[in-house]
């Protein structure tokens, strides 16, 4: 459940008969333009470099079976076939060194602290779960196995989109916490929703922040949401495996995050 609410605000947009895949070919590589740090661009480009891959090796078979189990393929794509959230992984290894990849799996805050210029000073608006070294340097050596692509390939920023027409929020209140809400909560963190939503009003995450949802978004539409009613290609697929009762969890969950306060002035 990465990006639950994104549909909702795509609503207040104008209707498209087809949704732009966000990770295309490239057939022109435009250099002047090149950038490799997603979110710093309305698109940047991974064009081919002449990386020769890796051999397999025991160490990147069990990478594989680790990339798998972390679900990375839920924000990454390989191939053709993954999720657009995050850049394509194919021929990772012509742009990144093994250190690099594995610093970015075991703590990319710390990497993005150390190396901010690189980063373009942005925050880590989408932050990879951390994993152990030993599981990162197994990643790591799959990742370098991985074919370059013919043609390299344009990643596009996900759109900004306009908020849905908000309720009155002077006249709503968050519901009180209970064992419902309570199991959402824990279902929430379990499947590392907050990677892509905030849930305090800082708006400091991939996905829209969560914080007084239940003042933007009438319960029916929280519903439609949970059950699949939803463009995100990732989302679909955590939406599809919830269970009714794991809908009303999340829910619950959701309707008790109150209004974030106002940032105060500066006088």
């Amino acid at each position: 459940m990465l990006l639950v609410l994104t549909a909702a605000f795509f609503a207040a947009m104008p209707s498209q008969s087809k949704v732009r895949n966000l990770v295309d070919p490239l057939e022109k590589t435009h250099r002047e333009e090149l950038n490799q740090c997603a979110g710093t661009m309305q698109k940047y480009y991974f064009p081919p470099c002449g990386y020769k891959e890796k051999p397999q090796s025991k160490s990147s078979k069990r990478g594989e079976i680790l990339y798998k189990k972390h679900q990375c393929m839920q924000c990454h794509m390989i191939q053709g076939h993954g999720g657009e959230l995050g850049p394509a992984l194919d021929g990772i290894g012509g742009s990144r060194t093994k250190a690099w990849i594995k610093a970015r799996l075991v703590d990319p805050e710390k990497q993005m602290r150390e190396h901010s210029a690189f980063f373009g000073g942005r925050p880590n608006i989408m932050p990879h779960p951390g994993i152990s070294r030993d599981d990162a340097q197994l990643v790591s050596s799959y990742l370098l196995t991985l074919k370059e692509a013919d043609i390299g390939f344009k990643v596009y920023a996900h759109p900004h989109a306009q908020k849905a027409k908000d309720l009155p929020v002077s006249n709503w209140q968050p519901s009180p916490k209970g064992e419902l809400s309570g199991k959402g909560r824990e279902l929430f963190f379990s499947m590392r929703c907050y990677t892509c939503h905030s849930v305090d009003g800082k708006g400091d995450k991939f996905g829209p922040d969560l914080a007084g949802v239940g003042a933007r978004m009438a319960e029916k539409q929280l519903d439609k949401l949970l059950t699949g009613t939803i463009r995100s290609s990732v989302m679909k697929k955590q939406t599809r495996n919830l269970g009714k009762e794991q809908a009303m969890m999340l829910k619950a969950y959701l309707l008790t995050l109150p209004v974030a306060p106002l940032p105060q002035r500066v006088m």
